[in-house]
């Protein structure tokens, strides 16, 4: 029995993470209607609706010369599930959008290593995956990139400036979606079917990302699916990142500091004052000279994958640029600081932070208070 298998690569910041809670919400009525969304092992980092870790991070280890079962958890076992699903009749789905994020980092010349996706086929052959329908969403660069920033900020795996981000050789490879398309529809060959989707609200087929993806991928819509709420995945203002990577070494990622005082509190910040979101840290010249090595990639994924139609609005201007409120980001490292100096306060911590927030604005203090009461159970 062929077994198919729809594989959602990503990419980060695309609804990622609200689409996979769709999935694992709807797991019972995605299945009467002949799509699996198991659910395996939960992998290091990687929360569990995040389905195709272990895939993902068993290729990475072998791309980058590591032992391939380092923090893997239960691959043999993950696996032997996996062809017992796609042996069932049922169609599977697969998600995890640090699939795109890793295999678009393709090993230099020099690198003995072997290539990510051809790992990612030999595991998916042993399972019994004969079909696959890869779906990826494409945001448009400038967007991508100033948005991936703030999310590594806030988990902590990013402490550089946006501008030395936006230069760094990470990001400037995962911004080339030509060359990640390319990569992957190789590794597949005949076997592999691509589907380019944008990550944009304006051309989602039925006016959301869920039916989007449910028409792209060929399920079945279902009135009785259950929505997930809004802000899934929450992303700060420029002004609280720009506040915040200064921390990125006292608040490993994962560290209790990090998840239960520092993220609680930059996304309290965000919201007490959201002055910067919808704009964006580029102006019309920093837009064009960002987007101008990637012009011709966009162009030949348009005629390759979107029958001509262009994959991104070649509109640079109109949206208000950020201009960083120095007074704002300093009240918010101060929060930082005070909420850092008393994490795992015992009894009596609380008023401390209390006294140590007096000197700061109310729409800091308030932010800070709350989250401290949360951390410390008052």
């Amino acid at each position: 029995m062929m077994g198919e298998l729809i594989l959602h690569i990503g990419m980060p910041k695309t609804g990622t993470t609200a689409l996979q809670q769709f999935f694992f919400r709807n797991r019972r009525r995605l299945k009467a209607h002949g799509v699996d969304f198991p659910i395996f092992t939960r992998q290091a980092e990687a929360p569990q609706v995040q389905n195709g870790s272990f895939l993902n991070r068993y290729c990475q280890n072998l791309s980058k010369g590591k032992d391939p079962n380092s923090e893997v958890a239960d691959l043999e076992a993950n696996l032997k599930r996996l062809s017992e699903c796609l042996g069932s009749g049922n169609r599977v789905l697969l998600s995890d959008e640090l699939i795109s994020l890793f295999s678009s980092r393709l090993p230099s010349a020099t690198q003995t290593h072997t290539p990510y996706w051809p790992n990612m086929i030999r595991l998916l052959d042993e399972a019994g995956a004969d079909k696959v329908t890869v779906v990826v969403y494409l945001r448009r660069q400038d967007d991508w990139v100033s948005s991936h920033w703030r999310q590594g900020v806030k988990t902590g795996h990013r402490s550089m400036a946006l501008a030395d981000f936006c230069a760094s050789r990470i990001a400037q490879r995962s911004m080339n979606y030509a060359g990640l398309l390319a990569a992957t529809e190789e590794a597949f060959g005949q076997k592999g079917r691509i589907v380019v989707r944008r990550y944009d609200r304006s051309s989602f087929r039925g006016g959301d990302i869920y039916r989007d993806f449910c028409t792209a991928a060929g399920i079945p819509w279902d009135d009785g699916y259950r929505i997930p709420p809004l802000e899934e995945n929450a992303s700060l203002t420029f002004d609280v990142a720009e506040a915040m990577r200064a921390f990125a070494d006292a608040a490993p990622p994962k560290s209790s500091l990090r998840m239960d005082v520092l993220r609680p509190l930059a996304l309290k910040l965000s919201r007490e004052a959201p002055d910067s979101r919808g704009t964006t840290p580029f102006d019309e010249e920093a837009t064009c000279a960002l987007m101008e090595p990637y012009l011709e990639g966009n162009r030949q994924i348009s005629e390759r994958y979107l029958d001509g139609e262009p994959l991104f609005s070649g509109e640079y201007g109109g949206r208000p640029v950020w201009v960083p409120n120095e007074g704002r980001i300093a009240e918010c490292r101060a929060a930082f600081e005070v909420a850092i100096k008393h994490h795992g306060s015992r009894p009596g911590g609380l008023a401390r932070i209390r006294a140590l927030a007096r000197g700061l604005p109310a729409g800091i203090r308030e932010p800070l208070r709350a989250a401290s009461e949360s951390l410390l159970g008052n």
